[in-house]
């Protein structure tokens, strides 16, 4: 029965991740440049969903996905570079998070 009730809890987990808050601006609105939007179109393609951890964050309904989403389009509109902003990805969730990890040659 503990096994049970442990397992019920590890798989609603992503679940109960997603809130019920709106999602941020630029969550699911492109950037008027197509140039950026691109940019961040590409980088989005290559993070890793922390919730469903199978799917991008381009890909993911989650709401967390949606956050995500909107803070890589707010820095690319302001000018940092994808690199710069999967670096800083990396810095705080770890290499986990990216589908492409910088290699360590």
């Amino acid at each position: 029965m503990r096994k049970t009730m442990i397992l019920l809890a590890l798989l609603a987990a992503p679940v109960m991740a997603d809130s019920d808050l709106p999602q941020g601006r630029l969550a699911n609105e492109q950037l008027a440049d197509p140039r950026k939007e691109e940019a961040a179109q590409a980088l989005m393609e290559e993070v890793r969903c922390l919730v469903c951890q199978g799917q991008s964050i381009a890909d993911s309904d989650a709401d967390l996905a949606g956050e995500m989403r909107a803070m890589i389009r707010q820095r690319v509109e302001k000018g940092e570079s994808p690199a710069s902003i999967r670096r800083w990805l990396v810095d705080r969730y770890g290499a986990w998070i990216t589908y492409r990890p910088r290699s360590n040659r």
